[in-house]
């Protein structure tokens, strides 16, 4: 995150993750809001999220929704949506330039990626522990199954 506000000239910048229900749940709370509407959830069928849906590259924002945002950037993989971030608008009121907005998209993308893997990570590893216990449970059942046979 450092990285994108020193990029973005210390602007604004919110990552937002797919939660649960399906809805895009604020992930780093200790950040400044980014603008009105932009609070700790944006809702699956937020307009700006269906587009990002339907094409995951970056959006420059009109202001209209979000006046002090400028891009919304997609963290996708494959046809999911993982998540996006909110980039606010430049000190000066200046445009990013197309190569700054390829740059901030293909970091997003990647970010996305990143916390994806991660996701796959504590997966496994929760998959590797809940193994562990069958296995112990099994042993368990095993034992009890053959004391209960030779008393029998």
């Amino acid at each position: 995150m450092r990285a994108f506000d020193r990029f973005c000239g210390g602007t604004t910048v919110a990552i937002y993750l797919k939660d649960e229900a399906g809805d895009y749940a604020r992930a780093d709370r200790s950040l400044t809001e980014i603008g009105a509407g932009a609070g700790s959830a944006i809702g699956r069928d937020d307009p700006m999220v269906v587009e990002m849906r339907a094409d995951p590259k970056p959006h420059r924002l009109d202001g209209s929704a979000l006046p002090t945002t400028a891009l919304a950037l997609p963290m996708a993989h494959r046809n999911e949506l993982l998540g996006f971030m909110l980039i606010g608008a430049k000190a000066g009121g200046t445009d990013y330039r197309a190569d700054e907005v390829e740059i901030l998209g293909w970091a997003a993308h990647q970010t996305g990626l990143d916390l994806h893997a991660l996701t796959i990570d504590r997966l496994e590893t929760i998959v590797r522990a809940q193994d562990q216990q069958i296995k112990i449970l099994q042993a368990r059942d095993d034992l009890h199954r053959a004391f209960t046979l030779s008393i029998s």
